[in-house]
């Protein structure tokens, strides 16, 4: 993760385009829409990365992830109920200068990462709350950009 600052997205690292135009079009999703809040930015993001396996859920993976200097961005909850698992993601992530973006809730986060399931009215279920999540790759979006604005502003 060498020189971060310069770079301005978060990019997977095979081109889904290449491979298959028609897969490129399924990952990309709906048409890009401006972003109004971080939390708005967050999940967009989130759910673009699951499509090219671009996050990593909970504490281990997550530190994992930092050591390995392959997270981007780290999220995590505010509400989480152990609070050294807080000052540890923090504490990895300050080391490797990694930001970390603070989340209201370890529900939301974990519906956002994908820990959910999908009843047949399309309505979720099962949500599990997630800790923390890493973001290891992302597609290029105005979510993405509005999160690189926020940490570099400290919004």
């Amino acid at each position: 993760m060498e020189n971060f600052e310069n770079e301005p997205t978060i990019a997977a690292t095979q081109n889904p385009a290449e491979q298959d135009p028609a897969a490129a079009a399924a990952a990309a999703g709906p048409v890009d829409e401006p972003v109004n809040s971080i939390e708005e930015a967050i999940e967009k993001v989130l759910h673009a990365a699951i499509a090219v396996g671009g996050i990593k859920i909970g504490c281990s993976q997550v530190i994992k992830a930092i050591e390995a200097e392959v997270a981007y961005y780290v999220f995590l909850a505010q509400d989480v109920e152990e609070p050294a698992i807080g000052q540890t993601v923090r504490l990895w992530a300050e080391q490797k200068k990694v930001p970390v973006i603070e989340v209201p809730e370890a529900k939301e986060l974990g519906k956002w990462a994908g820990l959910y399931k999908l009843d047949r009215d399309g309505e979720y279920r099962n949500i599990r709350s997630a800790s923390c999540v890493a973001l290891t790759q992302a597609p290029k979006s105005q979510a993405l950009s509005f999160i690189e604005k926020h940490v570099k502003g400290g919004n």
